[in-house]
């Protein structure tokens, strides 16, 4: 049998016991190869079959606040072909790995038995969970779980006059890489309260499966924080601010849930107010309602009001 992949995966029971010799061959664009053998017996064993729940999601997050969005990995354990019951006690080891390129690194990538901050569940059980912040960003992970009868090396099949052996299946994970590459700027950098600010995020840019991207942009003036645009498509913004130092806030995030943060600052100052130029605030905040937009209507009348 030919495979025409770099990695080759057999089922537990493709081979009958006995002796095997694969032989791996790399060819190039010029019909240049090497090739490689290996020698391996396949003992007389039965294993039981692992499965994995399906993912709910094509990616996760790395961070999360509901439980909802947590990486969680269910698996059952077919014992039929192993002539076994599912009452028989089990030994179930988890083990992390990242992939570069689609190679697997050398070492584990994660401590899963660390219950504190990597994990909810630890390494020994059927399902694995993780606590939010410890994955990274960006990742892709293989989590290998290796399935043992408990007396691994005393114990015969009765009915099937062999050892079992140990399962081993995985599963690849890619962990969401949030927005990148953006800003916030804010024009004019300076002004008086009543004059219209335009707040912008330049830049950002993620892939393509993540997208759209959406903003939300904000301030705090003291203890006051202020939500200006929540999860908008749009990158811009038009705003007036009240007097004062405001810190301003951006939040980038994609379609899976990933956000990144920017910050900045305006100063704005007091004008004198006239009667006059009262009543032409007042007349734009009606215009801004009646134009379908309450939300510029409202923030304009506090900055007024913060005048008078």
């Amino acid at each position: 049998a030919a495979a025409t992949t770099s990695m080759l995966v057999l089922g537990s029971e493709a081979l009958d016991a006995g002796e095997y010799v694969f032989t791996l061959t790399v060819s190039d664009t010029f019909s240049l190869s090497s090739s490689a053998t290996i020698a391996v017996t396949a003992l007389g064993v039965t294993v039981p079959s692992i499965s994995f729940a399906p993912l709910n999601s094509a990616k996760y997050n790395a961070q999360w606040a509901l439980p909802t969005r947590r990486l969680s990995l269910s698996t059952s354990l077919d014992t039929t072909s192993a002539s076994l019951t599912s009452s028989r006690a089990w030994i179930y080891k988890w083990r992390a790995y990242t992939l570069v390129n689609g190679v697997r690194s050398t070492s584990e990538a994660l401590a899963l038995a660390n219950t504190v901050t990597v994990t909810r569940t630890g390494a020994s059980l059927s399902n694995l969970a993780f606590r939010s912040g410890a994955l990274t960003a960006g990742a892709t992970y293989a989590f290998e779980l290796t399935v043992s009868p408990s007396d691994t090396f005393n114990f015969e099949s009765t009915a099937l006059g062999s050892n079992v052996g140990s399962a081993i299946a995985e599963v690849t994970v890619t962990i969401n890489a949030p927005p990148y590459g953006g800003g916030l700027t804010v024009s004019p950098e300076s002004g008086e309260a009543l004059t219209d600010f335009e707040l912008t995020a330049p830049g950002w840019s993620d892939d393509d499966s993540d997208l759209p991207l959406t903003y939300s942009f904000g301030y705090s003036l003291g203890s006051t924080i202020q939500v200006l645009g929540s999860n908008s498509l749009a990158d811009s913004l038009s705003v007036v601010f009240p007097a004062g130092e405001l810190a301003i806030s951006l939040v980038v995030s994609d379609a899976y849930g990933a956000w990144s943060t920017k910050s900045g600052a305006v100063s704005v100052s007091t004008p004198t107010l006239s009667a006059d130029d009262f009543l032409l605030s007042v007349e734009r905040a009606k215009d801004s309602v009646e134009g379908g937009t309450p939300e510029v209507a409202q923030r304009l009348l506090v900055a007024l009001a913060r005048l008078v």
